[in-house]
């Protein structure tokens, strides 16, 4: 009897252990614009975190779907000649953060996570992370922007 109730609880705690590592969530990595770029990462969920490129912000259509472009934080200033990596970002869902606005003279800094296309070089999102100002971070005419809407898109493309 002692046996037949060893083997039964080694096969139930094989079967638990295996179940177990079936579910194991695979790490998510997190990179720059520029060193995502410089990686062929295709097929894997990573976060790239970046600036909103201004002007690149548009709404596929009415309800769902919008395109923007983030790029590397400006170094050299917004007048500089450095040219920095830009990444076309598509996110299909119907509802962003209040906060994600193209505000003038504010760089909004966002993290977004999901997958580099197949078969081109847009970034294919699942999910918005936006870094809102801080208490003592305001927008540079001491207020917050309103929230505006979003303009349509002329092409499937972000504006750059």
């Amino acid at each position: 009897m002692s046996r037949k109730l060893l083997a039964a609880s080694l096969v139930a705690g094989a079967a638990i252990i295996v179940v177990a590592f079936q579910f194991e969530s695979k790490p998510i990595y997190s990179y720059r614009v520029g060193e995502f770029l410089a990686r062929d990462l295709r097929a894997q969920e990573v976060r790239v975190g970046g600036v909103l490129v201004r002007g690149s912000l548009c709404k596929v259509e009415p309800d769902c779907g919008y395109r923007f472009a983030i790029a590397d934080s400006l170094y050299g200033g917004e007048g500089s000649s450095f040219s920095r990596p830009t990444l076309a970002v598509r996110y299909e869902g119907c509802v962003i953060p209040d906060t994600f606005r193209d505000a003038p003279g504010y760089d909004m800094t966002v993290t977004v996570q999901g997958e580099r296309c197949k078969t081109c070089h847009d970034f294919e999102a699942t999910q918005l992370i936006v870094k809102c100002p801080g208490k003592y971070e305001m927008y540079p005419d001491g207020g917050y922007p309103l929230a505006g809407p979003v303009p349509l898109c002329d092409a499937l493309e972000p504006r750059m």
